[in-house]
């Protein structure tokens, strides 16, 4: 029953895809840990992982439309909230009100 990640180009997703937006992420909860250790006690690690995700990808889209010369390959979009509404169908407005919260407090 696994899901698969939406992606805008309708491809599956490899391993390298994910790379930059993890090290982004990574990049991302450091901050918060230095820098807003309150964030850590209003939310619990699994959407706090989630948000950096997001806003890593948002980032990195961000940074490859400043760069349309460039000859390497856009990185894919991956429908994060699309992934989550579609593995916790029961979940989900519960979900939606948390992860806006916590996107809009990072």
């Amino acid at each position: 029953k696994g899901q698969t990640l939406v992606l805008q180009h309708q491809r599956p997703i490899s391993g390298q895809d994910l790379k930059p937006i993890y090290d982004k992420a990574r990049e991302i909860l450091e901050q918060i840990i230095i820098y807003s250790s309150d964030l850590t006690l209003l939310f619990s690690p699994g959407p706090i992982g989630l948000a950096s995700l997001i806003v890593a990808q948002e980032e990195i889209l961000e940074q490859a439309d400043k760069e349309e010369g460039a000859t390497n390959a856009p990185p894919p979009k991956i429908d994060f909230h699309g992934y989550v509404q579609q593995r916790f169908p029961e979940q989900q407005q519960a979900q939606q009100a948390s992860s806006s919260s916590l996107l809009q407090t990072l």
